[in-house]
């Protein structure tokens, strides 16, 4: 994203990632590092994960676990 919208929350993502990235609290870095990944991805550095296909094997390791528990 260049402007509007999405930028404003992306940078508004970035200034949360420095104020708690740096926190000792275990739970604020976790949720630092999961945030900044996600803004990464949103502005295209790094391809998402779990992408796509990982949703497709979920679901099909899934049903196949649902198939065989009615066989």
């Amino acid at each position: 994203p260049t402007g509007g919208l999405a930028r404003t929350l992306l940078d508004r993502a970035d200034k949360l990632i420095r104020r708690v990235g740096g926190r000792p609290d275990p739970m604020a870095r976790s949720f630092a590092a999961q945030l900044e990944a996600f803004v990464a991805c949103a502005r295209g550095r790094v391809p998402p994960s779990p992408d796509a296909g990982d949703g497709i094997a979920v679901v099909r390791a899934v049903e196949a676990a649902r198939r065989s528990l009615e066989a």
